[in-house]
């Protein structure tokens, strides 16, 4: 990969200073941060293709910087700087998504495979990503209508559109409420809170759009005459307010010719919606 540029995070100058030669002596590219807060910024703004933070840090520490980070950018992987003694906050990172850590004080070997693995994972998500334009993937789920079981359902579905290319925060938002309020729906008013009645969750992914179906067994309603209604100018909000939502925070709601099934659809690029 040409021009692969690092993020280093720290607080310490020295530090900084230190790891940038290094790495610079290694042919990449460097640039650095004080803080999470302006490193979350930088990435908004500069290319990053690895981030090596330290944990301890003012205003928004390397713990904080990895979760938000990878709400954002799942692609850029991001390793730890370890001090000594540091092992629960290191281990913490680890499991929040750094692949990887190098401790205090640095050896060149040490930086040299951890950018090396880097790499790595840089490239795989980027080919992942590319091969999205030519891959259309599906994703099933169904389980027990009980509420206690969505809002695993509802993480599952938003780590899947990250792992598919989706990484702005405000449409993993969007899917997160609309797939609530329709497996709240589902629950509702579809199998009556019957908690041995099941529902069908199913994602399917292109390059073009994401489109989120949920299915439950009661007998359906007129979705039809629903849409028709909402598309008119009203005073007041429909009866059924999920749906409401739905409608509002996607680009397209359709319903089975049962109407035991809703259909979402959200569109990677922003587009003008049909009147």
């Amino acid at each position: 990969m040409k021009q692969f540029r690092i993020l280093i995070v720290d607080d310490e100058a020295d530090v900084r200073e230190t790891l940038s030669e290094m790495i610079e002596n290694l042919g990449y590219q460097v640039i650095v941060a004080q803080n999470g807060i302006e490193a979350l910024d930088m990435t908004k703004t500069e290319k990053v293709d690895l981030i090596i933070t330290d944990l301890s840090m003012p205003r928004m520490n390397g713990l904080e910087l990895i979760v938000k980070s990878k709400g954002i950018h799942p692609n850029i992987p991001i390793a730890v700087i370890s001090a000594f003694g540091n092992v629960e906050n290191t281990t913490y990172a680890l499991t929040r998504g750094a692949f990887s850590f190098i401790a205090k004080p640095f050896k060149m070997s040490e930086i040299k495979e951890l950018i090396r693995k880097g790499k790595q994972l840089r490239e795989l998500s980027l080919g992942t990503y590319a091969l999205m334009e030519w891959v259309r993937s599906q994703t099933d789920m169904a389980f027990p209508s009980r509420p206690r079981l969505f809002p695993s359902a509802i993480f599952f579905a938003v780590k899947e559109c990250q792992w598919r290319g989706i990484e702005d925060e405000a449409r993993l938002e969007n899917v997160a409420i609309c797939l609530e309020e329709l497996l709240g729906n589902a629950y509702l008013h579809g199998n009556q809170k019957d908690k041995d009645k099941r529902i069908k969750v199913k994602m399917t992914f292109d390059a073009e759009k994401f489109v989120l179906s949920v299915e439950d067994e009661g007998e359906g309603f007129d979705g039809e005459s629903y849409l028709k209604e909402i598309s008119k100018e009203q005073a007041s909000i429909p009866e059924k307010r999920g749906l409401f939502i739905v409608d509002l925070l996607t680009d397209e709601l359709r319903f089975s010719k049962k109407g035991n099934e809703v259909t979402a659809v959200i569109y990677r690029e922003d587009r003008t919606r049909n009147p």
